[in-house]
């Protein structure tokens, strides 16, 4: 009976392996993809979904281009988001875009991070107008206060309205800005309905 279960456990990790990261739909045996999860390109006749690549390179399994946001890096093995220039070391980041903070020696670009967290990959402090959650792990704009769920935010800073799944803040319209835009709807329509009435009556 122990022996069966090992066999089972084998099998189930070997089968387990075989998914593709970021396929949304594998071909029958699970050796293939048919299609990947949006931001993913489909490469290497279809053995690998591709994070932000946007073109495969002639190599097999590289990327040729990434996509916006995102550089080349470790020889069209990888496309960095936020990176700027690539490490000396393959596979890292040299440095960052405006906005990002390098961590994790060269492995990430943490967008909205002000100082590196003592764990690696982590954040510890964030820039003005985001919130540390996710136990470091990301900065919330707009947030106010983290959700129980992790990477939520269950109430956002003034000025700023939560996403029904609760992971963005996004910045509501003043009430000035309401008044232009219903001034400029109104507008839109008296001379919609003005030259309605002059095709009428011509």
């Amino acid at each position: 009976m122990k022996k069966i279960f090992v066999i089972f456990i084998t099998f189930s990790l070997f089968i387990s392996s075989l998914c593709i990261d970021g396929c949304k739909t594998e071909a029958s045996g699970g050796l293939t993809c048919t299609t990947c999860e949006d931001g993913y390109l489909l490469v290497n006749d279809a053995a690998a979904c591709f994070y932000g690549c946007k073109t495969e390179g002639t190599t097999k399994g590289t990327c040729g281009t990434c996509n916006d946001g995102y550089l080349l890096v470790n020889d069209g093995a990888a496309c960095f988001y936020g990176c700027k220039t690539e490490g000396t070391t393959k596979g890292t980041c040299g440095t960052c875009n405006d906005g990002y903070l390098l961590v994790n020696d060269g492995a990430a670009c943490f967008y909205g991070c002000k100082t590196e967290g003592t764990t690696k990959g982590t954040c510890a402090t964030c820039n003005d107008g985001y919130l540390l959650v996710n136990d470091g792990a990301a900065c919330f704009y707009g947030c106010k206060t983290e959700g129980t769920t992790k990477g939520t935010c269950a109430t956002c800073n003034d000025g700023y309205t939560l996403s029904s799944d609760k992971a963005s803040c996004t910045e509501t319209k003043k009430e000035d800005d309401k008044k232009e835009d219903d001034k400029s709807s109104s507008y839109g329509l008296y001379s919609s309905l003005l030259i309605f009435a002059l095709v009428l009556l011509f």
